[in-house]
């Protein structure tokens, strides 16, 4: 029948490789809880505070909900890969308030808190989740829905997978390159697989 050959061993080599490989990304991200910086400011993409976390280093600096970060670490938010975070893990943050006054403020990081390391450990189940089904089910079957659904399982744990902190920018710049691709081939795997 169509769509049902036995897949090659390169195949399952390569199938095994990524499920290893998402599951280190996700060991090594987890890992890194304990020293990751925070500074309790959430932001859109256009770089208005959505939140600011009550007891949190920019809590501390004033900065509220509404206001716009010009520059986070010597860079606009939406550019991450461009940010000077010192060795403490210390920012320098340029606010404009809702009146247009720009001020800048240094924020020291913290270490996370408890619901921000539930937070990750939840997703990190979820991904782990995501992995561990796609990779059985790819592995039990050889048919063309199997391997959309374990493609669709390792994109939507890549998706998911919590961010890594690093000061290299290639990393970064990796990572970023990685996640963009997964999101964009998520639909078209998702409507292959249901059609």
């Amino acid at each position: 029948m169509r769509g049902y050959r036995r897949r090659s061993a390169a195949a399952y080599l390569i199938g095994v490789a990524g499920s290893f490989l998402l599951v280190t990304q996700l060991g090594g991200s987890l890992l890194q809880l304990p020293e990751k910086p925070w500074w309790g400011v959430f932001v859109g993409p256009d770089g208005t505070v959505r939140r600011v976390d009550e007891h949190s280093p920019a809590a501390g600096a004033g900065i509220q909900k509404g206001e716009e970060i010009v520059s986070f670490a010597g860079a606009p938010w939406s550019r991450v890969w461009e940010r000077q975070i010192e060795d403490n893990g210390t920012v320098t943050v340029e606010v404009r308030s809702s009146d247009g006054r720009t001020r800048s403020e240094r924020l020291p990081s913290a270490t996370l808190p408890t619901h921000e390391v539930l937070r990750h450990l939840v997703f990190g189940f979820i991904d782990l989740s995501f992995i561990l089904i796609g990779l059985i089910v790819f592995l039990s079957r050889s048919d063309r829905v199997a391997t959309l659904f374990f493609l669709m399982c390792l994109a939507f744990a890549r998706i998911m997978l919590p961010d890594s902190f690093t000061h290299s920018r290639g990393t970064f710049l990796l990572n970023k390159v990685v996640q963009d691709a997964a999101m964009m081939l998520l639909p078209s795997i998702l409507l292959h697989f249901f059609l």
